[in-house]
């Protein structure tokens, strides 16, 4: 027999396919203005950019397991977040250079690769933030499943203590 805990589906781990729309909202205008980049540009380059970021909270989900609040040193945790979103990063601003230098063979963005280069450390900083806040998710999410677990736990207690009393009533007349 399944009750509803089993059934229910973690979201520790799960990315929705929509969670580039954000990290574009942030890194369009940052390139836009930070980056001295034209709005049509920015948006060319941050909008895939965006889509390709979907990796950073997949990575993140599995290291929150691996260093569980609680369970683990707080400077173990520390450490392993801030080497893990310096090394996500660094891949994802890797990636951005390779795409620009790919779109620079369109003739209508002839030299963007160039333009881009000197930012794309907007790029490393959006996604140390991205990081971050894909950490505190899923800590939230991950303290939530075991709220809940808690929670069926008790509701398991106690509807095992109501049949106990109920079948000890009979033996009591």
């Amino acid at each position: 027999m399944t009750n509803s805990a089993d059934r229910q589906k973690s979201k520790t781990g799960s990315v929705n396919k929509y969670t580039w729309i954000p990290v574009a909202l942030v890194l369009i205008p940052a390139l836009a203005t930070l980056g001295n980049l034209s709005w049509t540009t920015s948006i060319l380059l941050g909008a895939p950019l965006a889509m390709i970021s979907l990796f950073i909270p997949i990575d993140a989900a599995y290291i929150c397991r691996f260093a569980p609040l609680g369970k683990a040193q707080m400077w173990r945790i520390i450490l392993t977040h801030l080497a893990a979103a310096q090394v996500l990063s660094l891949l994802w601003m890797l990636i951005a250079g390779p795409f620009s230098r790919a779109l620079a063979y369109i003739p209508q963005l002839h030299g963007i690769d160039k333009q881009f280069a000197p930012d794309r450390w907007i790029v490393y900083l959006t996604g140390c933030l991205f990081y971050v806040f894909s950490v505190a998710y899923h800590y939230v999410a991950m303290a939530q499943d075991a709220a809940r677990a808690v929670e069926m736990q008790v509701m398991q207690t106690s509807v095992l203590a109501r049949d106990a009393e109920l079948r000890a009533l009979p033996l009591a007349r």
